[in-house]
């Protein structure tokens, strides 16, 4: 318990202060760690996600900006509720995630 405090001290995921990653892997192995960040990523796989623009101080959405298209449907292998639990899981078990923007030849953004 005393080498997980530095870690989880500025309250963001810290692995560089964690001592050899042996307590990294064993908080992957646990049930509860495991229940809380799939908690979590159902939670923000179930949220809408909106895209809005400000104009004149008054906020509209946007449900047809490109952003929103390419979260809708982020890649031929996944949907959007499953592509941002994975990325919540992710974020849970290791810290943070890594999210790769695939352009077009025209560099729009296509998949995620």
């Amino acid at each position: 318990p005393d080498r997980v405090l530095p870690a989880l001290a500025p309250r963001t995921a810290n692995w560089g202060a964690v001592d050899g990653g042996q307590l990294l892997d064993v908080a992957r192995k646990s049930v509860v760690v495991y229940a809380c960040c799939s908690y979590l990523a159902d939670a923000v796989a179930e949220s809408p996600i909106r895209v809005y623009r400000t104009a004149g101080g008054e906020r509209k959405e946007v449900p047809d900006h490109r952003c929103r298209q390419v979260l809708a449907s982020p890649n031929p292998h996944m949907s959007e509720a499953e592509f941002l639990a994975l990325l919540v899981m992710a974020m849970g078990m290791q810290g943070y995630a890594v999210v790769e923007k695939v352009r077009s030849a025209a560099g729009l953004p296509v998949e995620l």
